[in-house]
């Protein structure tokens, strides 16, 4: 079991993570055969290279037929070379993204970042580690290295993300104050990966749990958190399932959260629905206006209609923008309208009442037909009423 010795510098020293097989052998040394599979031969035939035993640029000079090192200093030729090895080879950092995420045991796909050559985007740590964005990236300079913190940084609008970076050889005191403006968190892997005899990564069990620790995320077992693709992540016992959306889902995982705290009905609605709860008080007002609701339907087709667009172009920035504006629309509307569309006015406390503990109920039953005990825990420990709350017998930490 080693470290990559060689792999991690290499990846911040060489320009565009573009050279020939002779430059990568010279770099890569060792690490050279673990990590061939993620060069990609380019039609591109180089002019020049770097080649560590000569200590100084080699450039490729033509004589007759034939093609021959040479010296950039004193122009004298140094040995020939055939066509084949002056193919230039591209650095795959999204194949060597999955390899890294094979290694942590994370699911999902490693995502180019558009205008970045040498990021790319692994999907999201898991749950347990907080959930986060999470990217992979390998800058030669520390402007590099700021410039993608920065682009990150301007695709979450301040969300917290996480950066594996190759070493900490390139960051400084700039580097740390571009972070702490974006919110971003480094790990570098040259602490973390290692890989074995047959070339295969690994990481520590404890290096992955530090990296939930790095965000402030309890370990704990316990999961209730809706996922990207709309339906929930729950485990619970040891034991994990996915569960169908059901909007009761939504009021159990606030009071997961909040364990011991009291939550009126009106307020833990307005927390899932986003309708304000002075609107549940008092007279018989609209919320809204037939007007207003069609200025919001029409705005959701619009917004379909540039997140399909965004998808076929891989435009993550695009994708991310127009979801976040999709569920703003969707929570809108249902501020102002029910059933069938209709426009609701301020007397609909007692329908409210019983409305969130019918689906409080609907969602257990759901998780019990799939998890006796869970559901049981949940039936148990739940109150429901006019006023709501989670009180375990014993603590339970839940990731929500």
């Amino acid at each position: 079991m080693n470290k990559l010795k060689y792999l991690w510098p290499t990846l911040e020293s060489v320009p565009g993570l573009r050279a020939i097989d002779e430059e990568w052998r010279s770099h890569l040394r060792t690490d050279f055969a673990t990590v061939q599979r993620c060069l990609i031969l380019t039609n591109e035939i180089a002019t020049v290279y770097s080649h560590r035993d000569y200590g100084e640029p080699m450039m490729v000079a033509e004589l007759g037929n034939g093609e021959y090192s040479a010296s950039t200093l004193s122009g004298s030729l140094v040995r020939e070379l055939k066509k084949s090895d002056l193919l230039v080879k591209r650095f795959d950092i999204q194949r060597l993204g999955m390899l890294l995420l094979a290694a942590l045991g994370w699911p999902g796909p490693a995502i180019a970042v558009p205008g970045l050559s040498t990021a790319c985007q692994l999907g999201h740590l898991p749950v347990a580690y907080g959930g986060h964005p999470v990217y992979f990236g390998a800058a030669l300079d520390t402007d590099s290295l700021c410039e993608i913190v920065d682009l990150i940084s301007g695709r979450h609008h301040q969300r917290t993300f996480l950066m594996l970076i190759p070493t900490r050889d390139n960051t400084n005191e700039r580097v740390n104050a571009v972070l702490s403006r974006s919110n971003g968190q480094l790990i570098t892997c040259d602490e973390i990966f290692r890989f074995t005899a047959d070339g295969e990564f690994y990481v520590s069990p404890t290096s992955k749990s530090s990296i939930g620790e790095m965000f402030g995320v309890k370990p704990s077992g316990n999961i209730f958190k809706r996922n990207g693709q709309g339906d929930w992540t729950v485990a619970f016992g040891g034991d994990s399932m996915p569960v169908k959306h059901v909007s009761g889902l939504s009021y159990i995982a606030i009071l997961l959260g909040s364990p011991g705290i009291d939550f009126q009905v009106q307020d833990l609605f307005e927390r899932v629905t986003g309708v304000n709860s002075a609107h549940t008080k008092g007279s018989s007002d609209p919320l809204s206006t037939p007007e207003a609701i069609r200025k919001i339907e029409k705005r959701l087709e619009d917004a379909f209609d540039e997140l399909r667009t965004a998808q076929r172009n891989n435009d993550l920035g695009t994708i991310e923008a127009r979801q976040r504006e999709i569920d703003e629309l969707e929570q809108e509307k249902r501020r102002s309208t029910g059933l069938g569309g209709k426009i609701r006015t301020t007397s609909e406390l007692e329908k409210m009442r019983k409305r969130v503990a019918r689906n409080v109920d609907t969602a257990i039953n759901s998780i019990t037909r799939q998890n006796e005990q869970l559901g049981n825990h949940l039936g148990r420990f739940i109150d429901r009423g006019l006023v709501l709350s989670y009180r375990p017998t014993e603590e339970n930490h839940w990731i929500t």
